[in-house]
């Protein structure tokens, strides 16, 4: 394994496999430390959702409060961390809904979502890089914003289904 870059939360590794011919072959991974995701949803059913710019895309997105864990803090803590500095909400009662891997054929990294409940507003933490705007929106608003490619966050999309087809519908 050879790393080809590396910072606190995130480093790209080159490493070697041997395909199911034998020929040996070099490919790249990103690592890192695992993601806490929170869907927030007030008691009368709508959510928070914020919208950020990423650069990456160039492009500011609709998402729900996501971060890396710092070195060595649960992935829950880190949910409750970031719903707190992103939006300026604590929540009284955090449940797990699922764990899964963005992107698993180039990055080898978890994200753990959370659903928050018990939502009571206090004050953003936002970091220097961050500039996030937040929106409460009702779900059929939320599927309605999937439908028309208006959310385009891949963990958002899925905690949004998820909480309408595990959460919701046994309600």
């Amino acid at each position: 394994m050879r790393i080809l870059y590396k910072n606190h939360f995130t480093a790209v590794v080159e490493e070697e496999a041997h395909s199911s011919t034998g020929k040996k072959y070099s490919y790249v991974v990103v690592t890192g430390e695992p993601v806490a995701a929170v869907l927030p949803v007030f008691e009368d059913g709508t959510m928070l959702l914020e919208l950020q710019y990423r650069r990456a895309i160039r492009r500011h997105i609709y998402e729900i409060p996501a971060g890396h864990a710092d070195k060595g803090e649960a992935v829950e803590m880190t949910a409750k961390r970031e719903l707190e500095e992103e939006t300026g909400y604590t929540a009284s009662e955090f449940a797990f809904l699922f764990k899964a891997y963005e992107s698993p054929a180039g990055k080898r990294q978890t994200v753990s979502v959370y659903l928050a409940t018990g939502l009571k507003k206090g004050k953003k933490h936002l970091d220097d890089t961050e500039s996030i705007q937040i929106k409460r929106v009702s779900l059929d608003a939320a599927l309605n914003m999937i439908r028309k490619n208006m959310i385009i966050d891949m963990k958002t999309i899925a905690t949004i289904l998820f909480y309408k087809e595990f959460i919701k519908a046994k309600k």
